[in-house]
């Protein structure tokens, strides 16, 4: 089920049956006219059926999956460029099982996918914007400094320090991720949209969610237990006292339980929306409830840190009765939690969950964290004295891949503001910084000159999120892995579009 505006129901069906009546249109406009059309592609489905089933009998199941690939791909690329919301959607879902396709699969490099999609995503944007006339570019402060990190990541090409192989490979990513920013501005042309992409990020976090708990209660399939059994760095990391952590389908932990932590939020934040119906609370409810319990089952310490910090920066943005006491609630008896002798919680929540969940709130004892604090320690002197970095992507398995007697290749960052400090300077790190630090200032301004009481929830929810990213990026990369990449840029490209939704910022009251 998905949500209708957020105070109804309907089935998830329906959103994919609007796709496939405007696939069924777009051909019947333009194949009108052309006898004959439909048996010939008859004949095509039918014969690369019977090629599909031959390359999985002659070389297994991946050359079929491959092949099905292609086959959907193809067409799916070109409607892209026509429709470029059901691009951004079908970016999303990919991104969410990308990890999962790769790891257990196929052998291809699925980032070539992604990036491929992105591309035609953008000759679909152009193509737009041509057709109405439209060369301007975004107009808010966020985007500004979008374009200033864009240029700043090309100009690396001349960093003495990089090597061109890895500026080549690394800019790739990074272009893609930024470029898919200024689609979603596109995208979310309303209130509708923006919800469209919110509801399909909370039904694919659910199923996240429940095959984590699937993991969880029933153990891992013998396929992902052998997948670890072949990576002794991946088993270390997935291990925790002894028990698998879990990771559902993406690629560890740590990238699951943050979702988690974040989507969680997400369903949190929506039920101050005054329209919601009884139904849809119950479904928020729930939703929230399987993730909070999937993100304790990760072993993420982050995951834990970010749901107390965002929901006390929420309650100080909205600074309303009812937010306060249930966060002070949800403060009192998690301090009692954390900071008790308790052993368990209900059938589910053992001894090993709660300790790890405590040593998150206690740096001290947490020996990933001291590891940390000495590597920064470690890399200070080289961030002061090379304003300018050594060259992105050179941290990483890019810079074990194109340059693997570099001096830093082997420096493991574990912080996203590690990383560009060392990778792009503390130059790449101001611009970064106040990238992040722009969104939050607008947001905070948005909701307080706002008037319409649904953009205020939406945009205070975005904030507190975003919070929670600013948080999560000092122990690990969140706006550099996916999904979590994709979803920091839709909720930057939120900011943008709420403000713009609402009437009180048509005179730029906001951006003043």
């Amino acid at each position: 089920m998905v949500f209708n505006n957020f105070g109804g129901c309907i089935p998830t069906g329906l959103f994919l049956k609007n796709y496939v009546l405007n696939v069924i249109s777009f051909y019947q406009k333009t194949t009108a006219g052309i006898k004959g059309l439909p048996w010939v592609l008859y004949l095509v489905l039918f014969i690369a059926s019977i090629g599909i089933a031959y390359l999985v009998a002659t070389w297994g199941y991946q050359a079929g999956i491959l092949a099905i690939l292609l086959v959907l791909g193809i067409p799916a690329l070109v409607y892209m460029i026509i429709n470029l919301r059901f691009g951004a959607i079908v970016l999303v879902i990919l991104s969410f099982f990308l990890s999962r396709i790769g790891n257990f699969y196929v052998s291809f490099p699925l980032g070539t996918l992604i990036d491929t999609f992105i591309l035609f995503l953008l000759i679909g944007l152009i193509i737009k914007k041509a057709g109405r006339g439209d060369y301007t570019l975004a107009r808010s402060p966020v985007s500004y400094i979008i374009w200033a990190w864009i240029v700043y990541n090309f100009l690396q090409f001349f960093n003495p320090m990089q090597t061109t192989e890895t500026w080549v490979f690394a800019i790739r990513s990074m272009a893609g991720h930024v470029i898919f920013y200024f689609i979603l501005l596109e995208v979310m042309g309303s209130v509708k949209a923006f919800r469209t992409l919110i509801i399909v990020w909370i039904v694919l976090a659910t199923l996240g969610a429940l095959y984590g708990l699937f993991q969880e209660f029933h153990g891992l399939l013998q396929m992902e237990k052998d997948w670890l059994m072949n990576n002794p760095r991946k088993l270390n990391l997935y291990t925790y006292n002894g028990k698998f952590r879990i990771f559902s389908f993406f690629n560890d932990p740590t990238v699951f339980g943050i979702l988690m932590s974040l989507t969680c939020l997400l369903c949190y934040f929506l039920l101050y929306l005054r329209k919601l119906t009884f139904s849809t609370r119950i479904i928020l409810i729930f939703c929230s409830m399987l993730m909070f319990m999937a993100a304790m089952f990760t072993g993420t310490r982050t995951a834990y840190v970010i749901i107390p910090a965002s929901f006390g920066v929420h309650a100080l943005i909205t600074f309303q009765k009812r937010t306060l006491m249930i966060t002070a609630v949800i403060f009192v008896v998690g301090s009692a939690v954390i900071f008790s002798d308790i052993q368990s919680i209900g059938p589910f929540v053992n001894r090993g969950t709660l300790n790890r969940i405590r040593t998150a709130f206690r740096p001290a004892d947490d020996a990933s964290y001291l590891v940390r604090v000495q590597n920064q320690a470690v890399i200070k002197p080289f961030i002061q004295s090379h304003p300018i970095g050594a060259g992105i992507g050179t941290l990483g398995t890019v810079g074990k891949r194109f340059n693997p007697d570099a001096k830093l290749t082997g420096f493991d960052a574990d912080s996203m503001y590690v990383k560009v400090a060392v990778e792009l300077g503390w130059i790449g790190l101001i611009i970064y910084c106040s990238l992040i630090g722009s969104a939050l200032i607008l947001a905070i301004r948005a909701y307080y000159r706002m008037k319409d009481h649904e953009l205020k929830i939406y945009i205070a929810a975005v904030f507190a999120i975003l919070y929670a990213i600013v948080i999560a990026n000092f122990t690990q990369m969140v706006t550099l892995q996916l999904p979590t990449a994709f979803i920091f840029y839709i909720l930057l490209a939120a900011v943008v579009k709420l403000i713009e939704f609402d009437g009180n910022s048509a005179d730029k009251k906001i951006y003043e």
